[in-house]
């Protein structure tokens, strides 16, 4: 067995881009809202005129600081999601505010895929799933735990799944239609 050394700290931009993105919801609302002011500003009195231009300056504003928030956070998650594979492990580091850390020995890895939705497919994006052996009474064979790397470049995840399938020594299956 070679010596392997990896480690995936930089995910892909695609990985930091949909990080960004699933925290949005509530720009896209601020977004709407003032797309909304606008279309409606020819039915508002001109006595509310400054009324309006105070909300819009307002929402632009909200717009900005949200933007921001969602930006450091998305930028934070993304510095802290690491995958870390030695010669007998796989590590996983994720999470902001409450920090996960699993910490994996290729042995007990039964199982693993990857899997892409049409989503998924569209921006170049795939889970890992890792089916792992071994149950909370210290018997390997009674309980299979799924363990899900989400949100990896396809590319990085093609090439954890080869380097996952070779240490761990499972065994990939193909069923040949019988003759």
């Amino acid at each position: 067995m070679e010596n392997i050394n990896k480690q995936y700290d930089k995910l892909g931009g695609k990985t930091l881009a949909l990080f960004i993105l699933k925290r949005s919801g509530f720009l896209f609302v601020i977004l709407i809202a003032i797309a909304l002011i606008f279309g409606l500003q020819g039915l508002i009195p001109t006595d509310y005129s400054d009324i309006v231009q105070l909300v819009l300056l307002g929402l632009a504003i909200a717009f900005v600081v949200f933007g921001l928030i969602v930006f450091g956070l998305g930028m934070l998650e993304y510095k802290h999601y690491k995958i870390i594979i030695s010669d007998e492990t796989i590590k996983i580091y994720r999470g902001v505010f409450s920090e996960e850390e699993i910490g994996l020995p290729f042995r007990r890895i039964k199982q693993v895929n990857i899997e892409r939705s049409l989503t998924d497919e569209i921006f170049g994006i795939s889970n890992i799933n890792l089916t792992v052996l071994g149950g909370e009474d210290g018997d390997p064979m009674t309980k299979s735990d799924k363990i899900i790397i989400s949100v990896i470049d396809k590319n990085i995840a093609e090439e954890i799944q080869n380097i996952i399938l070779k240490e761990s020594e499972v065994e990939e299956i193909n069923v040949a239609p019988s003759k």
